[in-house]
């Protein structure tokens, strides 16, 4: 991402988690929908008791969630392999960026996803990462407790890809037009930490803010200088791989549109860092 956002990461209870408040008002059935599948029967989720798990991001997680949390590590070793080389490998470089016309006429559509692997500069790189370190961990073991271990990887890639379309779909016959980078993917994550947890304080610089607030400005700041195009950031990926990173976890878990909102009227601010 090309916002600089900084995060402080503590470990809670030992877990590793941020640990959160039992919510006031939301239903036994709902956070019964939520608790997170162990195992599966003929289709069917088997439950621990809660006993067996630990209140924390963003709903009750077995007290042992190392088996879920390696796929971001992986994603993250992979891009950072592949851009140091890119970095001094320009022939790397012009294979992966996103170029619209060589999708146009050469239908090179991994493009659109493989223009993540490679970053303008290793402050470009770190950053990315560091961000995706961070909220992808809380993130990932949401998604892959619903939809199996490859289910993160799939909204990562996907991330890329829908971030990527609209500067391709705009852009589609402009030989000078290049874009690279994670950070529509980078957002997808970020904002779907914020639907699941929306009064987490994050820090930007120094300044702590409510994470749904933070939402809505971010929102606000793209749209309104993706408008302008005054800069060489592409403010169009940061966009929709928000608004992306926002549907995807109500699409695969319906009950967490109720809770977000259950949440906005019951705020309880906890510090993300």
């Amino acid at each position: 991402m090309d916002h600089t956002v900084a995060f402080r990461m503590r470990r809670a209870m030992g877990h590793g988690m941020l640990a959160t408040r039992h919510e006031e008002g939301f239903s036994v059935a709902n956070q019964a929908r939520l608790a997170i599948p162990l195992t599966s029967r003929r289709g069917r989720a088997v439950y621990k008791s809660r006993d067996d798990c630990v209140t924390s991001f963003p709903f009750p997680l077995p007290r042992n969630t190392s088996s879920v949390l390696t796929v971001n590590f992986v994603i993250i070793a992979i891009t950072c392999v592949i851009s140091f080389m890119a970095f001094s490998n320009a022939q790397l470089i012009d294979r992966l960026i996103l170029w619209p016309p060589a999708i146009t006429r050469a239908k090179e559509y991994w493009r659109l996803a493989t223009c993540g692997l490679i970053h303008a500069d290793p402050q470009h790189l770190i950053f990315n990462m560091i961000t995706l370190y961070f909220f992808g961990r809380l993130v990932e073991p949401f998604l892959a407790t619903r939809i199996g271990a490859i289910g993160y990887a799939l909204f990562y890639v996907v991330g890329l890809v829908v971030s990527s379309l609209p500067s391709y779909l705009n852009h589609r016959n402009d030989p000078a037009y290049r874009s690279l980078g994670a950070s529509g993917a980078v957002s997808a994550v970020l904002f779907a930490f914020i639907v699941l947890q929306p009064w987490a304080t994050i820090y930007v610089f120094v300044l702590p803010i409510p994470a749904v607030i933070y939402a809505v400005l971010y929102l606000a700041y793209t749209f309104y200088m993706d408008r302008r195009a005054s800069d060489r950031i592409n403010h169009s990926a940061h966009l929709w791989g928000a608004v992306y990173g926002m549907l995807f976890p109500v699409l695969i878990e319906p009950a967490v549109l109720p809770r977000f909102f259950q949440l906005l009227v019951h705020p309880t601010f906890q510090r993300f860092g």
